[in-house]
């Protein structure tokens, strides 16, 4: 059974992140240059574990997030806070090579 309290929503949030992330990663593997192989396999890894672990815990806090002890949630609020900082650093960084021309 899904109740809608603030676990499902962070649980929505991570199957939306699982989409973004990918391609913001794909996005910036077509933009850099093919020399740059350390960061082309650090994108790659990351997109690949986003595909893999952000639907997994979406599904869980969507079907089983009202079961959680407050501490727990705070856990996850505190990871999705890490995750969304990541992801504004990526596109951050992504938009200033893109308008150096990198």
């Amino acid at each position: 059974m899904m109740h809608f309290n603030a676990a499902s929503l962070l649980g929505f949030l991570d199957l939306l992140l699982a989409l973004t992330i990918p391609g913001l990663s794909i996005f910036t593997i077509v933009r850099q240059s093919p020399n740059d192989t350390l960061r082309l396999v650090l994108y790659i890894g990351q997109s690949l574990l986003s595909l893999v672990a952000l639907p997994l815990t979406g599904l869980m806090l969507i079907f089983q997030g009202w079961k959680l002890d407050p501490m727990m949630f705070f856990s996850f609020f505190l990871i999705h806070l890490l995750v969304i900082a990541l992801i504004a650093r990526d596109a951050i960084l992504t938009l200033q090579d893109a308008a150096n021309g990198k």
